[in-house]
């Protein structure tokens, strides 16, 4: 698939409906008291990790979004797609920032970040550079299961 066909489509899988941005989900996650079912209607744009936990030496894929900019990207909503895709980055320090921005989000219950991405896909016989806006949520939800929720949006 040519690169410009890949971000078209990425784009289009992107289009926002009603009024969702880091903003109007840093403010249902405080109303709702960090509750998981305040996101059930964004789930599919959203990708869920698990708490980091000491000694992990990456971040751990819970569940993928069907509309989320990695499943955009990757083509799928493939978990172990994504894990496998995390876990095969050859950038220690890379890897490691991540870990960091996770937990810090687990200790303060949001993190907001504008970040870049420059990577082959595993999938995908084309490289992806794009920049998009991260806001990772530690919420909560039944049984008190736990999880930061993911939801990234292109800068375009």
């Amino acid at each position: 698939m040519p690169l410009s066909r890949h971000v078209v489509e990425a784009l289009s899988g992107q289009e926002v409906v009603g009024s969702l941005s880091a903003d109007a989900l840093l403010r249902m996650h405080s109303k709702s008291g960090q509750r998981i079912e305040a996101f059930a209607q964004w789930m599919d744009r959203c990708d869920q990790y698990f708490l980091p936990a000491e000694g992990d030496a990456g971040i751990r894929v819970k569940e993928v979004g069907e509309t989320s900019l990695a499943a955009i990207t990757m083509g799928a909503p493939d978990k172990a797609l994504l894990q496998s895709a995390l876990d095969a980055v050859d950038d220690t320090g890379l890897r490691q920032s991540w870990l960091a921005d996770y937990s810090e989000a687990c200790q303060r219950g949001s993190l907001t970040t504008v970040e870049s991405l420059d990577v082959q896909m595993p999938n995908h016989p084309v490289r992806v550079k794009m920049d998009f806006v991260r806001c990772l949520l530690r919420v909560s939800g039944a049984d008190d299961d736990q999880a930061i929720l993911n939801f990234s949006l292109l800068i375009v």
